[in-house]
């Protein structure tokens, strides 16, 4: 038979005879065809989608009444209520890590603020790290560390490898200056790592994004060594990028729980005009 489902015919087809290829080929050139007689020309894309053709195995009725069964017995409804009370911590979490990444976000562009002041002097651009700008600096490149491997908690070889590629003496050995040149490569090498990890990890609307980053970092150190003022460069487009990952990281979450939300309110409101309905015929 035939039936409305969204807007588009759907044929249901005997699940025991093969695909006939012929019914999709003809579905695509009625809805072209369609197509060109409400809206003028056809389309130039010769792939465009047409109606969708489903192949549904029909299910028994005592498979549907076991079913309706099952959700009563104690095994099933346990389950149904631990994964409710997991999705209510999972939001929950969602909600003081976002609350979280805005404070931690806006502690870090005060630092920022306070050190670009002081980077942009000739003192600390002639001498290297002052004492004073050392200590933030290195508290921020931790934390960049620890947020990227946070990215991936359950990933034990991307956070040993993270760890490793991202160490504190090397860090160091940067702020107490010395050879520009050595100093230079081992700087472009920590920028590349942190750079691909979030390239790796980010949506993929967002690489472009963090190869401009990369980029401009690596224009910085060819330009001139200073490292205050790479230092500053590599921490804040990095920890932007990170705050972009995580920020899309929990709009997918929730994202994907109010889809979940509105199917069940649709059902809801589907049973409820089922019920309506009924009613109105008795």
């Amino acid at each position: 038979g035939e039936f409305k489902f969204r807007g588009r015919n759907l044929r249901v087809v005997n699940p025991g005879a093969a695909p006939d290829p012929s019914l999709a080929a003809a579905a695509r050139q009625a809805a072209r065809q369609a197509a060109s007689n409400s809206s003028g020309p056809e389309p130039s894309n010769s792939n465009a989608l047409g109606p969708v053709v489903l192949f549904c195995q029909p299910i028994p009725l005592t498979s549907l009444v076991e079913t309706a069964l099952s959700l009563g017995e104690y095994p099933t409804f346990s389950g149904v209520m631990r994964l409710k009370v997991a999705e209510h911590k999972l939001a929950q979490k969602l909600t003081q890590q976002e609350v979280d990444l805005e404070s931690g976000r806006k502690r870090r562009e005060s630092v920022f603020s306070e050190l670009r002041g002081s980077a942009a002097s000739e003192a600390a651009v002639s001498s290297g790290l002052l004492p004073h700008e050392a200590a933030p600096l290195a508290e921020l490149f931790a934390e960049l560390r620890s947020r990227l491997v946070a990215l991936t908690p359950h990933h034990k070889e991307r956070a040993a490898m993270t760890n490793e590629a991202l160490k504190d003496e090397d860090w160091a050995c940067l702020a107490r200056g010395g050879d520009p040149t050595g100093h230079k490569a081992l700087f472009l090498r920590l920028a590349t790592f942190v750079f691909e990890t979030c390239e790796e990890l980010c949506a993929p609307a967002d690489v472009a994004s963090v190869g401009r980053d990369l980029e401009a970092v690596e224009a910085r150190a060819r330009s001139g060594w200073s490292f205050p003022i790479l230092a500053l460069e590599l921490l804040s487009r990095a920890h932007s990028q990170v705050d972009t990952i995580s920020l899309k990281t929990m709009d997918l979450f929730k994202a994907h729980r109010e889809a979940k939300l509105e199917m069940k309110r649709a059902a809801r409101r589907a049973a409820l005009q089922l019920t309506h309905g009924a009613e109105a015929k008795h």
